[in-house]
C-alpha cells in the first residue's frame, strides 16, 4: 500500500466519524464530529505555469506548439511540461500569437526582427532545420492549407507560399482587411475563410476572388473550425455561430452567457466539443450541436468547468492560431492570462445535474404549507403571492444546473435562476385551476430532463360567486325599473315639447330644401354652360392662333383673315357670354331687395343698342328703335335693361339679315316691349321647350345656330322677377317677335 496527498485542507482539530467515497463522481465525504460535512472534488482541469521566474516575460499565452518530449513552447518563448527530456528547440526566443505546422513538415512563425524593425513571417523546415525569412511579408498572419498549397493571410493582404518565395493573391496599398487577421482556414474546396474583427471573408483561390460572409455587425469574428460540411464561428461577444451551405445560424449560449465570448473549439475522441471562453471551460456534445443548427433547438447542455473543478484563472485567451493545441497523449492544451490549462478529456469525467426536483418550501401569502401534501392543493381566495423554494440532487457546479418552469402554458419555458435559491415566485394569479410544471436538465443528450408537476387551485372570492352576480343582477334590475318610471315621466314632458320644434324646424328645413334645390339647379346649368360653350370656343381659340403661328407662312392671305375673323367672333361670343354669365349670378336671386325707380324707356333702350350695335353692324342688322321718346315707366331700371339686352342679342344671334325692331306699347297698368326680327325663327315644340323652367338649350338646338339657352334663362328670371309676362311668337324661317308684358307703376 503506498500513499499520496490529495489535499490538506481537513482541520487538524476535527475529529472524523465517517468516510465515503463516490466512485462514479470522484468526490470524497469524509462526516466530523463538529466541523460538518467536508466534501472533497477530484480536479478535473490541471493548471500549467512556468517553473522558472522570469520578469521579462508574460504569464499571458496565446500561441504554444508541442515539442518532441511532450512540453509546450509558448510564444513567451517559455518551456512548461512534465517532461525533464532535452530537446531541441526550432528556434529560441518569442514569436507573435500566430504559429502553424503544416503537412510537408514545414513550421509557419512571425517573429520580431530588429534590423527590420517590425514582425514578418518565417519558415522552419523541421527536417533540414533551416529558418527562412519572409521580410516583405510584414505584420502578424495567419497561415492556411488547401491541399498540398500552403496560403497566408495578414492585414495587408492574401498570398501563395511557394519555396522560399510568395506570390501575392489580393493585396491593399493600406489595409485589405482593417483589422489584424485572427484565424485562416479552408471551409469549402479551393475556398478560404478569413477571420477579423471587421467581419468574415471568403477567398475563392480558382476565381482569385474575396467577397464578404459576415459583417462587421456579426461581432469580432476570432476562431473557424470545420466539423464535416459544418463550419464553427467563435465570435468576441456576440456567441458563435454555424455555417453550412450558405446559411449562417446563430447557436444558443450558456444560461450565464459566458460563451458570448467564444474563443476556440477542440473535439475530443468521445463525440464532444471543447470550447474555450474568457469566463471558463465548456464542453459540449456535437450531436446536440448540430440537432441545434438542423432543427432551430434553443436548448443545449454546456456543462462547465470553472475554479471547483481546479482552474486557477478562469479567463482563457482566444485571438490565436492554435486557439488551442490538442497534444499526441490527447490532452488539451488552452491558452489563459495566468499560464496554461491541460484537460484530459478520458479523465475529465464531469459531475452531470442528474436526479429528481424537490419542492423544499411552499409559501402562501407567507403561510407555509407542507410539500408533502401538494398533489392537490386548494389555495384561498385572497391568495397573493405564491413562493416556491426547489432542491434537486447535484453535486456539480451550479453554472451546469438549467431548471425551467411552465405556469398553465404548454409551449413557453421560462428560465429558473440558480445564483443563490432555485426560487418559483407567482404573484396575482386569478382564481381558477393552476398546473405548474418545472423541467431540470440532466446533462448530456437530446430532451433529457426530469419532470416534476404541482396542481392547485385558487377558490373563487364570494364576490365573484354565482350567487353574488345573481344578486347583483335582481339589484340592478329594481334600480332600473325605477329610473325608467322617473325617466319616462321626463322623456313624455320633453316629448311634446320636442315635437313642437321639430315641426318648427321641419318648417324652416323645407324652405331651406326649396332654395339648396335651387341653387343645385344653377350649378348644374353654370357647369353644363361652361362646359360645353365657353371650354370648347377657347379651344378653337388656342388651336386657330397655334396653327396662325406656326403654319402662317403656309397660309394664304385669304384663310388668314378668316382665321382672323373667326377668333373675332369667337372671343366677342365669349365676351357676351361672360356678360350674360355674370348678370345671371347677379340677379338669379328672387330674394334680393331693389328700388323700383321711374326712368324713358326710349333712353335705356338707345344705351343697350349702343353697346351691341357693332355686333349687328358685323352681320349687316339693322337695329330700329320705334318707341315713343317721352314714354316713361316706373321700374326696376338694371334688370330691365339686361332684360332688352338679351333679348336684342339673341335676335341677333339667330338672324342672319334685316331688321330688328323694339318697340314700346302702353297698356292698361303695364307696357308691352316687344322684340321682332327676320331669323331662322322657331317651331311650336321648340318655343315650348325654351318656355320650360329647366330646359337649357344647347349649341345645336336651333338649326345648328350657336347658342347655349343662357338668355332665355336670364330673360325668364328677370320677367318673374318683375312680375311679368313672357310671349313668343315665332315661324320657322320666318322670324320671331318675343314681348314681355312688364307692369308699369306709373300706369297704375
Amino acid at each position: 500500500m503506498t500513499a499520496r496527498l490529495i489535499f490538506s485542507g481537513i482541520p487538524a482539530d476535527a475529529f472524523i466519524k465517517s468516510v465515503q467515497y463516490s466512485e462514479k463522481n470522484h468526490i470524497l465525504f469524509i462526516g466530523t464530529d463538529s466541523k460538518g460535512l467536508i466534501v472533497i472534488n477530484e480536479n478535473r482541469v490541471e493548471p500549467k505555469r512556468r517553473s522558472d521566474i522570469n520578469p521579462r516575460n508574460r504569464n499571458s499565452y496565446y500561441a504554444q506548439i508541442e515539442l518532441d518530449n511532450g512540453n509546450i513552447l509558448t510564444n513567451e518563448g517559455d518551456i512548461i511540461g512534465n517532461s525533464r527530456e532535452p530537446v531541441s528547440l526550432p528556434f529560441k526566443g518569442k514569436f507573435t500569437f500566430n504559429i502553424s505546422i503544416t503537412q510537408d513538415s514545414l513550421l509557419w512563425f512571425s517573429t520580431l526582427e530588429p534590423d527590420l524593425g517590425h514582425s514578418c513571417l518565417h519558415k522552419f523546415n523541421r527536417i533540414s532545420r533551416r529558418i527562412t525569412r519572409y521580410p516583405e511579408l510584414r505584420a502578424d498572419g495567419v497561415i492556411a492549407v488547401s491541399g498540398k498549397e500552403n496560403f497566408f493571410a495578414s492585414i495587408n493582404g492574401i498570398y501563395k507560399l511557394e519555396a522560399d518565395s510568395f506570390i501575392t493573391l489580393v493585396r491593399s496599398s493600406v489595409q485589405l482587411f482593417n483589422n489584424p487577421v485572427t484565424d485562416f482556414k479552408e471551409i469549402e474546396p479551393g475556398k478560404l475563410a478569413v477571420a477579423t474583427c471587421g467581419g468574415l471573408f471568403r477567398f475563392n483561390i480558382r476565381e482569385n476572388k474575396l467577397d464578404t460572409l459576415l459583417k462587421k455587425e456579426a461581432g469580432c469574428i476570432r476562431t473557424i473550425w470545420k466539423y464535416k460540411e459544418y463550419v464553427f464561428l467563435g465570435s468576441y461577444g456576440s456567441g458563435f455561430f454555424i455555417y453550412k451551405n450558405g446559411i449562417f445560424k446563430k447557436m444558443p449560449v450558456d444560461k450565464n452567457k459566458y460563451l458570448l465570448y467564444t474563443h476556440c473549439f477542440i473535439p475530443d475522441d468521445f463525440g464532444y466539443c471543447w470550447i474555450s471562453t474568457n469566463r471558463g471551460l465548456f464542453k459540449a456534445s456535437l450531436k446536440e450541436l448540430l440537432e441545434a443548427y438542423e432543427n432551430d433547438t434553443r436548448t443545449v447542455y454546456y456543462h462547465y468547468f470553472g475554479k471547483k473543478d481546479g482552474m486557477d484563472m478562469t479567463e482563457l485567451n482566444g485571438g490565436c492560431t492554435p486557439c488551442a493545441l490538442q497534444m499526441k497523449n490527447k490532452t488539451i492544451s488552452f491558452p489563459s492570462m495566468d499560464g496554461l490549462l491541460w484537460v484530459n478529456p478520458e479523465k475529465a469525467r464531469p459531475v452531470l445535474p442528474e436526479g429528481g426536483i424537490y419542492i423544499d418550501e411552499f409559501l402562501v401569502n407567507g403561510r407555509n404549507l407542507p410539500p408533502d401534501s401538494l398533489d392537490q392543493v386548494y389555495l384561498p381566495a385572497n391568495t397573493n403571492e405564491i413562493y416556491i423554494r426547489l432542491g434537486y440532487a447535484a453535486w456539480c457546479n451550479k453554472e451546469n444546473i438549467y431548471l425551467d418552469y411552465q405556469l398553465n402554458d404548454t409551449m413557453n419555458w421560462k428560465t429558473i435562476s440558480t445564483n443563490d435559491d432555485a426560487v418559483i415566485r407567482l404573484v396575482g394569479l386569478p382564481s381558477g385551476k393552476h398546473l405548474l410544471r418545472i423541467r431540470k436538465l440532466n446533462g448530456f443528450g437530446i430532451d433529457n430532463y426530469s419532470y416534476s408537476e404541482i396542481r392547485f387551485t385558487i377558490l373563487t372570492p364570494w364576490y365573484k360567486q354565482w350567487w353574488f352576480y345573481l344578486l347583483i343582477l335582481f339589484a340592478i334590475l329594481g334600480i332600473a325599473s325605477l329610473y325608467s318610471q322617473i325617466r319616462n315621466k321626463q322623456l313624455l314632458k320633453r316629448e311634446r315639447k320636442l315635437e313642437q320644434q321639430v315641426a318648427e324646424k321641419t318648417s324652416e328645413l323645407k324652405e331651406q330644401n326649396e332654395i339648396l334645390e335651387k341653387n343645385n339647379s344653377i350649378k348644374t346649368r353654370l357647369i353644363s354652360i361652361i362646359s360645353h360653350d365657353i371650354v370648347t370656343p377657347l379651344k378653337f381659340v388656342t388651336v386657330a392662333g397655334k396653327n396662325l403661328i406656326e403654319k402662317r407662312a403656309l397660309m394664304p392671305e385669304e384663310l388668314q383673315q378668316e382665321t382672323i375673323r373667326e377668333m373675332t367672333n369667337t372671343a366677342q361670343e365669349l365676351q357676351l357670354l361672360s356678360t350674360n354669365i355674370l348678370n345671371w349670378i347677379k340677379y338669379q336671386n328672387e330674394n334680393r331687395r331693389l328700388a323700383k325707380e321711374t326712368f324713358s324707356l326710349n333712353d335705356m333702350i338707345n344705351q343697350v343698342i349702343g353697346v351691341i350695335s357693332s355686333l349687328a353692324k358685323q352681320k349687316k342688322i339693322r337695329l330700329v328703335n320705334t318707341t315713343d321718346p317721352d314714354l316713361k315707366i316706373h321700374q326696376y331700371f338694371e334688370p330691365l335693361k339686361i332684360l332688352v339686352y338679351n333679348l336684342l342679342t339673341n335676335a341677333i344671334n339667330f338672324s342672319e339679315k334685316g331688321d330688328i325692331v323694339i318697340s314700346v306699347k302702353p297698356a292698361e297698368g303695364m307696357v308691352i316691349l316687344s322684340v321682332s326680327d327676320e331669323g331662322v325663327g322657331m317651331t311650336a315644340e321648340q318655343i315650348k321647350n325654351v318656355m320650360a323652367d329647366q330646359f337649357i338649350i344647347s349649341s345645336n338646338n336651333i338649326d345648328n345656330k350657336k347658342g347655349n339657352g343662357l338668355g332665355y334663362l336670364i330673360i325668364k328670371d328677370l320677367v318673374k322677377m318683375m312680375d311679368a309676362r313672357l310671349v313668343i311668337n315665332s315661324r320657322k324661317n320666318e322670324g320671331t317677335t318675343v314681348s314681355v308684358y312688364v307692369p308699369d307703376g306709373l300706369s297704375g
